[in-house]
């Protein structure tokens, strides 16, 4: 299933040489196209709690890694049995690690890392700190009288 699933192999390396082996991989992309539809229906369109720590899946995506990083090279988890439980074990400590790392506290700590203010790039400097400028495409403009 994993070499029809990634697209990584050709038809004669998977083992199927037919001529319905491109309809098959056809159909698994409508399959998942239907399905990113469904995913996308079911998304809220007004806001919740959550939706705040929406705006914050950078610090996410950068950071969890160092959360992850200790547990994988310690070897604290290899040759654990899983059981049924782990899976809703490991959901619910994905979804606390993830709003763990949106929250205020570790964003005010990563905020230069993450979202820094290289006002230092810009050759004039009071460009730099000027939150809105006269035009909407960025540039300044004279006023005129």
């Amino acid at each position: 299933l994993r070499q029809w699933l990634f697209y990584d192999d050709d038809y004669a390396s998977i083992g199927e040489t037919g001529w319905w082996a491109g309809g098959v991989r056809l159909l698994l992309m409508v399959v998942a196209l239907i399905l990113s539809l469904a995913f996308f229906a079911l998304i809220p369109r007004d806001g919740h709690w959550w939706t705040h720590f929406g705006q914050y899946t950078m610090y996410v995506y950068l950071l969890h890694s160092f959360v992850l990083y200790p547990f994988r090279e310690s070897g604290v988890l290899r040759g654990l049995d899983p059981t049924w439980l782990w899976l809703p074990i490991v959901i619910v400590a994905s979804v606390l690690i993830s709003l763990g790392l949106a929250t205020s506290p570790v964003r005010k700590v990563f905020r230069p890392l993450v979202e820094p203010r290289p006002s230092w790039l810009f050759a004039d400097a009071t460009l730099a700190d000027v939150g809105r400028r006269d035009d909407p495409t960025g540039s300044r403009r004279a006023r005129s009288g």
